[in-house]
C-alpha cells in the first residue's frame, strides 16, 4: 500500500471520529438543555421569572443573561448570599442543584430569548351591564 493511501485512511478516520464526537456532544447538550428546562418547571422557576425566563414583577429577567453572571449569581446564593428580602427561596432553589446542573441553568438560561405569547385578546368595549 502506498503512503498516500495509508495517510488518506488515516485522514478519513479522523475525521469520522471528529464528526461522532461532535454529534455526541450535540446530542448530550440537547439532553442538558431539556433536563435543566424540566427543571425550571418541575421547581416552578417560571411562577416568579417567567415561562422563558423574561421575569415578572419583581423577580428579575433571567433570559439571555451572561452565563457567568447568572453561574455567579447562582452559585452566591448557594452560598446563602441574597440581595433582597424574599431571596431566601432563590436560595433553597440553588442549593437544591449540583455543580453540572448549575452550570448547566446558567448556560441554559443565557441561551433563552424572550418570547412573546401568540395569543390575542379582544380589547374592545366590555359591557359589565349585560
Amino acid at each position: 500500500m502506498k503512503r498516500g493511501s495509508i495517510a488518506t485512511i488515516l485522514c478519513a478516520g479522523m475525521c469520522t471520529f471528529g464528526i461522532l464526537q461532535a454529534q455526541e456532544a450535540k446530542a448530550t447538550q440537547k439532553k442538558a438543555t431539556l433536563d435543566m428546562q424540566e427543571f425550571y418547571m418541575a421547581h416552578a422557576c417560571h411562577s416568579c421569572h417567567g415561562l422563558y425566563g423574561e421575569g415578572i414583577g419583581n423577580s428579575p429577567r433571567l433570559a439571555g443573561k451572561k452565563e457567568s453572571y447568572l453561574y455567579t449569581r447562582l452559585k452566591e446564593l448557594q452560598a446563602g448570599k441574597t440581595r433582597t428580602s424574599y431571596g431566601g427561596v432563590m436560595v433553597s432553589f440553588a442549593k437544591s442543584m449540583d455543580q453540572n446542573q448549575t452550570k448547566a441553568m446558567a448556560h441554559w438560561l443565557s441561551q433563552l430569548k424572550k418570547e412573546e405569547p401568540t395569543e390575542e385578546y379582544d380589547d374592545g368595549e366590555f359591557d359589565v351591564t349585560s
